[in-house]
């Protein structure tokens, strides 16, 4: 196991070291020491029992000397150094988006949790991605401040000055716990890329445990003999018991609204503000939950002839594919929420074999990260589309949620999507929370 050091910026009220007491300020007074100590403290919380030592260079109204925080990284061996902090514009013109820093010659160690953190933290904020940037911005990343085997990057998480909306949504304790776990996830997917993560062997016998129902994945003759050795289970990729129209809402209404109530108000909260910017015609937006990435060329261009032909100007695509740890993300919460009985009701065997280590992981005290870490390692292990299709590879198989309060035009969106044989599978409302679509990819396998 590894020691994985949290810097939340700034704090105090004087200048120490080269660390200002604060930076970023919204515009109705929230600061940025505040709210780095917050998602710090939520990273923190959400590593425990990770195995891991976890480390703030703060947990209080207090200032640190930039050397000084890069110290406590070196002085405990860290693996892991992550600064957190809240960006501000240079001049009066209001900018948003998501950055992560390394330092001028860092290490390749140092370029792989900053992508992690990079990819991780911007699924959360959902803002335009500013990407990975090189540049001694801050001296905790400068590489002569650290261990050569000490991963170190800053996160400037979004602009909060001169962002009243950001402010605001930086209010909202669930915001915060997401923010916080995508920087735990990040810290647990490079420490597991390193070698110093959950041991394989142990995740291979969490995934033989024995199910709720006492009856064993190979008993009811989803794991094949002759497959066992090499580990591979062999499932139906179509195996659910229950239509996948209703497995797909039910995974859909926690993806909209992860970390909320999971009523209509609150699956609509996020699409609301996106609604009210003026754009052109025929845009495609997206949602804070939806990876623009994730959406090919051409699934787009097919979609943006289906709006030409229904009328339509503009639409919101508010879900897309899931990677492995997305997967989890969404399947942890819903068995924290519903419980395993019911998600076994659910899911074919498959995803009988995730909940097996999310009920195996639990029992054994583990926190929520590394639950989610092992049963993230599970559905890549299985593969991830035995476990759902919305974990297809978006070059295959691009399967995206548009927004049902985007459609103007439902009747004729329905009707020229219907009619689109490029497009293999269409659910509409009540039966989905969105419009969901999968559009085959041209020359995939």
């Amino acid at each position: 196991m590894a020691t994985i050091v949290l810097d939340p910026g700034h704090g105090g009220k004087h200048k120490i070291g080269g660390s200002s007491p604060n930076n970023a300020t919204g515009p109705n007074g929230l600061k940025e020491k505040k709210v780095t100590l917050k998602v710090g403290i939520a990273a923190k919380k959400a590593l425990d029992g990770s195995g891991h030592t976890v480390i703030l260079t703060r947990d209080e109204d207090e200032n640190l000397g930039i050397v000084e925080r890069a110290k406590v990284a070196k002085d405990n061996d860290a693996a892991v150094f992550i600064s957190i902090h809240f960006n501000a514009p240079g001049g009066s013109t209001p900018a948003q988006g998501t950055e992560t820093w390394i330092g001028t010659g860092h290490t390749a160690m140092s370029r792989g949790l900053a992508d992690a953190v990079q990819r991780r933290v911007l699924a959360v904020t959902g803002y335009r991605d500013r990407k990975v940037k090189v540049g001694n911005v801050s001296g905790v990343i400068k590489p002569e401040n650290h261990d050569p085997d000490t991963a170190n990057c800053l996160v400037e998480i979004s602009f909060l000055s001169l962002q009243a909306s950001e402010e605001a949504r930086l209010g909202q304790q669930s915001y915060i716990d997401a923010l916080g776990q995508a920087i735990a996830d990040a810290a647990l997917e490079h420490l597991g890329q390193r070698g110093l993560g959950v041991a394989p062997a142990a995740l291979a016998q969490l995934a033989v445990e024995e199910p709720e129902d006492g009856a064993s994945a190979r008993r009811l003759g989803f794991v094949r003999d002759d497959d066992d050795e090499a580990g591979v289970v062999a499932v139906d990729a179509d195996a659910f018991r229950v239509p996948f129209a209703d497995l797909d809402a039910f995974e859909r209404m926690t993806e909209s609204a992860p970390d909320a109530d999971l009523g209509p108000a609150a699956r609509a909260a996020g699409f609301d503000a996106a609604l009210a910017e003026s754009a052109p015609a025929v845009t495609i937006d997206f949602g804070p939950n939806a990876k623009a990435a994730d959406v090919t060329a051409f699934s787009r261009q097919v979609l943006g002839e289906v709006m030409q032909r229904a009328g339509l100007s503009r639409v919101i695509i508010s879900s897309t594919s899931r990677s492995p740890a997305d997967q989890a993300r969404v399947m942890f919460n819903n068995l924290e929420r519903f419980g395993i009985a019911h998600q076994r009701a659910l899911y074919g065997p498959a995803g009988d074999l995730v909940i097996g280590v999310y009920q195996a992981r639990k029992a054994a005290g583990a926190g929520a990260s590394a639950i989610k870490a092992a049963m993230e390692q599970e559905i890549i292990r299985i593969g991830p589309t035995r476990v759902s299709r919305h974990a297809s590879d978006p070059k295959v198989l691009n399967v995206f949620d548009v927004a049902p309060s985007s459609v103007t035009r439902k009747a004729e969106f329905e009707r020229e999507v219907t009619r689109d044989a490029r497009i293999s599978k269409f659910i509409t409302p009540p039966n989905d929370p969105g419009y969901h679509l999968e559009i085959p990819q041209p020359g995939a396998p």
